[in-house]
């Protein structure tokens, strides 16, 4: 293609100022000039400097041999086009920075999410065979406790779960502590306790199970409310079964509860030995869920009753995507949790184990705002302290709280609580 340069001159007031005009022709189908003397030809004119670009429409003549250019005819009415463009170059405005932005920060954003999505999926299919057993995640649950209970403990004191909030949010007022002391309440509430746990009544437990008792919190709760019986509790931790029982010598407790180390999976007692087996948020540590079902049977006497709260996960189907997998992965790994089912599944454990009079109920919502004040507590500086002063296992372990706030944002833990009764 030839090019051909020319001036422009201004031709009306919109134009600014000279510029040179390139000018090509488009079309050539490279035959002979004989063959086509004349031929409808595109004009192509190009501001430099400028983001126009003009299309004119003319007859050309060709010239002789391979030499093409344009009449004098076609130039003219091409710069007569070109004259009558703004040839100023032109300003981005506040509009067109903003878009730019848009679109950079929406690259960034849109790549991070791409990165996150594929090292999560990662991450679920590494770790999701890798399920322990009992004899290897025991002494991990062990390590867990015997390292951070006394952290617990001079944070929030002697329990050691979740707290009832009756309306499903925080309120002005509502002390976090009586909050899991309401926790206690409503689960002897739901499982029939308005009658049992009445001091004097003839249904009222004289020996109690405390399974997974931490540093004997709830077995001396459970001692105040059933001033007849004689609680015993069981934990995987010796820090908190040395701590538990001092405690209960404390609390004038001691002749009628008992911290021992005890798996809940092999409990240490013999057939019909209780009248109650309680297990607070401690069925999620677990391996072999069905096997504990088959031990609170076995150690229950005949009507004996079966209290449990624990941590699960939504009901399946539709299957947990590879995000609420890599959640659900990464609070086992931080809180030493073995594995979480769904309610439903809990309950056909118990039911394949014996258990009849079932009871299920979800309390998510009541439990959710609880997260809140934990992560209040974290940053306070009596919890910065201890953080501090433990060392970064716990640091860890705090910093996982985001994992469970997203795993209530997600609609993805269910708080369940299961009564039942041996026949």
């Amino acid at each position: 293609m030839a090019f051909i340069g020319l001036h422009v001159l201004p031709a009306s007031s919109r134009v600014r100022a000279p510029a040179s005009v390139a000018v090509w022709m488009e079309g050539d189908r490279m035959q002979q000039p004989q063959q086509h003397p004349t031929r409808k030809r595109m004009i192509r004119v190009v501001l430099p400097g400028a983001k126009h670009q003009m299309r004119v429409g003319k007859e050309a003549v060709v010239a002789k041999g391979k030499d093409r250019t344009a009449t004098r005819s076609t130039v003219a009415v091409a710069a007569q086009a070109a004259s009558r463009l703004d040839l100023a170059p032109k300003q981005q405005g506040w509009i067109d920075v903003g878009l730019q932005a848009f679109f950079v920060v929406f690259s960034v954003l849109y790549a991070s999410m791409i990165v996150k999505v594929r090292r999560r999926s990662q991450y679920v299919k590494r770790r999701a065979q890798q399920r322990a057993d009992a004899d290897e995640i025991n002494p991990k649950i062990a390590k867990f406790y015997d390292l951070r209970s006394e952290m617990w403990e001079n944070v929030w004191g002697e329990h050691m779960h979740h707290g009832f909030y009756p309306s499903g949010k925080q309120s002005k007022g509502v002390d976090p502590k009586q909050a899991q002391i309401d926790m206690m309440d409503r689960l002897i509430q739901f499982g029939g306790g308005e009658k049992w746990a009445v001091p004097g009544s003839p249904d009222a437990p004289k020996s109690v199970l405390d399974v997974g008792c931490g540093i004997g919190g709830a077995t001396r709760y459970l001692a105040r409310r059933l001033p007849q019986a004689t609680v015993t509790g069981v934990t995987l931790s010796p820090v908190q079964v040395e701590r538990g029982n001092a405690l209960n010598e404390a609390s004038m407790l001691g002749t009628r509860c008992k911290l021992q180390i005890g798996d809940a999976m092999r409990l240490p007692f013999a057939d019909k030995s209780f009248d109650l087996v309680w297990s607070l948020e401690s069925v999620e540590h677990y391996p072999d869920k069905m096997q504990f079902f088959r031990e609170a049977f076995r150690v229950l006497k005949p009507g004996g009753r079966l209290l449990v709260a624990a941590w699960c996960h939504r009901e399946c189907p539709p299957a947990l995507t590879v995000n609420e997998q890599y959640v659900l992965l990464s609070i086992y790994e931080k809180y030493c949790i073995s594995y979480m089912c769904s309610g439903s599944e809990l309950e056909n454990q118990a039911l394949r184990c014996g258990f009849r009079a079932l009871s299920r109920d979800n309390w998510t919502k009541n439990v959710e705002p609880f997260w809140d004040d934990v992560v209040k507590s974290a940053f306070s500086k009596k919890g910065v302290e201890e953080l501090m002063r433990v060392g970064p296992d716990a640091v860890r372990s705090a910093l996982a709280m985001r994992h469970m706030i997203e795993a209530f944002q997600l609609d993805l833990m269910a708080f369940t609580t299961l009564s039942a009764r041996k026949p």
